[in-house]
């Protein structure tokens, strides 16, 4: 009887002091939406077309269409990267506006609640407002921007804050110290 409680104790002591999973984008469906208001209004500016549902892994999982060259949209763990290549990128006129939505935290249920952005290369007023959601993020090309210099990028890391488990693992151990307890009682009056 004594190594049945304690593997229910253990049971329960590993359900509170497991590892935290670490949340991640990588294995994620997301949907990219490219809308440009120039050369005509509600312009798909996504290469390939879209929106485009795409899985989050490693490489690129799409490209936006500019003046001259096109920025690839790597959607990482935590981040998105816009890079422009060797030309760089020209979004002259174009008014662009770029949505990445349906962003799911892999290993751990998380909603976005800011963004830090970071460059490399030279820019013009590239990135207008940058705006969010608990599950997107909306980037606004706007219409005199440009990318230049070797290989530019702007980094979007994604701040988040862990949603909290809904008492799953309180219930499941109050149940279990319940069994415990109810055959302890059971075995004494044995």
């Amino acid at each position: 009887m004594r190594v049945h409680l304690g593997l229910m104790a253990t049971v329960a002591a590993a359900a509170f002091l497991g590892a935290p999973a670490q949340a991640s984008f990588i294995g994620d469906t997301v949907t990219l939406t490219c809308v440009a208001q120039f050369p005509s209004p509600n312009t798909d500016c996504l290469v390939g077309g879209g929106p485009s549902n795409v899985l989050v892994g490693a490489g690129t999982e799409g490209s936006v269409t500019s003046g001259i060259g096109d920025v690839t949209i790597d959607v990482a763990a935590t981040s998105i990267v816009l890079a422009a290549g060797v030309n760089g990128a020209n979004f002259n006129g174009l008014s662009q506006i770029l949505t990445i939505s349906d962003l799911d935290w892999v290993g751990g249920p998380a909603i976005i609640t800011g963004v830090n952005v970071s460059t490399s290369g030279t820019f013009n007023p590239l990135i207008g407002p940058i705006t969010f959601t608990s599950n997107s993020v909306q980037i606004d090309f706007g219409v005199s921007g440009w990318f230049a210099g070797t290989d530019p990028t702007v980094t979007i890391d994604i701040e988040t804050t862990a949603v909290p488990e809904p008492g799953s693992v309180a219930l499941l151990a109050t149940g279990l110290i319940g069994i415990g307890w109810l055959r302890r009682r059971k075995a004494a009056r044995n």
